[in-house]
């Protein structure tokens, strides 16, 4: 099956928490896990092409970041997909009616208008999940096909590879919160333009007034190493439509393996961890593992 792939824009609040310039993580992990399995799959990546930018939104206190729907999906105009996969994470509010993401639902419909269009929630861990409602997701954004909620990777494979399932499109389906990381491929970092997307985070911290969050090194990638957590805290969302996510982590030899192909790839100075695993066990020798590899 032919895929693509996309980060849309996103309206972010000056008061912003998290790293919402690592939002597209999400999709990365979704066209690798769908590579793993035969697809062919593009990326369209709002955060890595040479328009990404930041900027005060018109309305509002907002600030709009990476790139228009429009010239994002641009060269992909003249291809045919089986599926178009829209990533919507925290920050792209999926929870509520947003103007930005509505604007990227409704481009990739007009784009593409007989493919199946998917929105995926592609949690990946690691920075905080809102709930919300299906039915309320479906009313404010009636273009979506298919509503992928959680955990994405395995669902939205099975989607994708089952004819009868997408011919009968219009549906709900929240992952499963239990998949081992060992057996998920790591994000698709191969298939954007680093790059551009360092130069997307600099201009991103320079127009937030927040410089000083990666001054000592320029060539950083996210990384989510577990996801879940070992703790209930009466604050925070631990599962997904009554589904738990259950606590798990990749363990240190996988992750050695794949920092040290990613330095000697991409020339990578440093990662940013975004999820708990300093909680989990075995995090004294990641740490030597970390500074072993000079991370």
């Amino acid at each position: 099956m032919k895929v693509l792939i996309v980060n849309p824009p996103a309206s972010i609040s000056r008061d912003y928490i998290d790293y919402p310039y690592f939002a597209n993580i999400g999709a990365l992990q979704q066209a690798a896990f769908l590579e793993s399995r035969g697809h062919d799959v593009s990326v369209a990546d709002s955060f890595s092409v040479k328009e990404s930018d930041v900027y005060p939104e018109e309305t509002g206190d907002g600030f709009f970041a990476g790139c228009h729907i429009e010239t994002l999906l641009s060269p992909y105009r003249k291809m045919s997909f089986d599926a178009v996969v829209l990533c919507l994470s925290v920050f792209h509010s999926p929870y509520r009616w947003n103007r930005t993401t509505e604007a990227s639902i409704k481009a990739a419909r007009d784009m593409f208008p007989d493919v199946s269009l998917i929105a995926a929630d592609a949690y990946f861990g690691g920075m905080h999940y809102i709930g919300y409602d299906a039915k309320s997701f479906s009313l404010n954004y009636p273009q979506v096909d298919y509503l992928i909620q959680g955990e994405s990777e395995v669902a939205l494979a099975e989607l994708i590879e089952n004819p009868k399932m997408r011919r009968s499109l219009h549906g709900f389906k929240t992952g499963r919160g239990d998949v081992p990381l060992d057996e998920l491929p790591f994000p698709a970092w191969h298939s954007i333009d680093l790059e551009k997307y360092w130069d997307f985070i600099t201009r991103f911290l320079r127009a937030m007034g927040r410089n000083e969050d990666f001054s000592s090194t320029r060539r950083i990638i996210p990384v989510s190493f577990s996801r879940g957590c070992l703790f209930n805290c009466s604050f925070c969302c631990q599962s997904v439509n009554g589904r738990k996510i259950h606590y798990r982590r990749r363990s240190n030899e996988r992750i050695r393996e794949w920092l040290q192909e990613r330095k000697d790839r991409d020339r990578m100075e440093g990662i940013a961890v975004l999820d708990g695993l300093a909680n989990g066990e075995g995090f004294a020798e990641l740490l030597d593992i970390f500074e072993s590899l000079s991370l």
